[in-house]
């Protein structure tokens, strides 16, 4: 006899419109990726050089 167990998460509502968006094959625009750094972020050196137009 094989048992599943189901585990049941809380989503995010931005996870819903995600879900919602594939189901109805609407393109979000968004860029989705995962990263990967080496080291820590240097957050000053980041706020820095960014710039808002």
């Amino acid at each position: 006899m094989s048992y599943e167990i189901l585990l049941r998460y809380p989503v995010e509502a931005w996870d819903t419109l995600q879900h919602l968006f594939k189901v109805k094959k609407i393109n979000d625009h968004t860029l989705h990726f995962a990263a990967a750094f080496s080291g820590q972020l240097d957050l000053l050196r980041l706020l820095l050089q960014t710039s808002v137009y």
